[in-house]
């Protein structure tokens, strides 16, 4: 059975407790959630390590999302743009 948000594409740039929350709530309703990082990962994914790169807090607020490192200090990657679709809100 579809949940509530399915359909629903969120880009998510939070980090530590409460936006990865949130986006893991969405994600658990069905929601199709991109998290983006840094290209060193979010900070969490060393703290607790169970398996190099993946941490206790990293794996228990980020289940269910895909993971993009994007190096958001490069000018053209940080430059606003306009959506591609009309299915994105900015």
């Amino acid at each position: 059975m579809p949940g509530p948000f399915s359909g629903l594409r969120v880009i998510e740039f939070g980090r530590f407790i409460a936006a990865p929350y949130c986006g893991q709530l969405l994600a658990d309703g069905g929601a199709d959630v991109i998290k983006v990082e840094s290209l060193d990962g979010d900070e969490t994914r060393r703290n607790g390590a169970i398996v190099p790169g993946e941490g206790r807090q990293f794996l228990n607020k980020n289940r269910g999302k895909r993971s993009l490192a994007v190096d958001l200090s490069d000018p053209e990657v940080s430059r606003p743009s306009a959506p591609s679709s009309s299915r994105w809100t900015l």
